[in-house]
């Protein structure tokens, strides 16, 4: 039964459990990006997909967990520039290909 709900995924990450990231982790992190942002673009009345911080910089997670991170979008240098990962191209891919329910 349709119950008429919006639906939203809210201060979504993904992190590593361990750092740095090996090359099969990151496309386990770009994976689990595209598809948790797929699963609300599934749903008709998918109002949002918040990303909990766009760089690791700012991020909870190594505060809250020690040797863990690398959840965000972006990556900050070691410059102060930021570098997009290679999740954040498969969510653009994903969002540029959409079909909107």
């Amino acid at each position: 039964m349709a119950l008429g709900l919006d639906v939203a995924i809210t201060e979504l990450d993904v992190r590593f459990l361990t750092l740095p990231p090996t090359d099969a982790g990151i496309a386990t992190q770009t994976s689990d990006y595209v598809h948790s942002v797929g699963s609300c673009l599934d749903v008709p009345r998918c109002v949002g997909v918040t990303i909990w911080d766009f760089d690791d910089e700012y991020s909870w997670i190594p505060y809250t967990f020690a040797g863990q991170g690398s959840a965000d979008l972006w990556t900050n240098n070691t410059n102060g520039t930021l570098s997009k990962v290679p999740a954040y191209y498969g969510v653009l891919d994903l969002l540029y290909n959409a079909t909107l329910v």
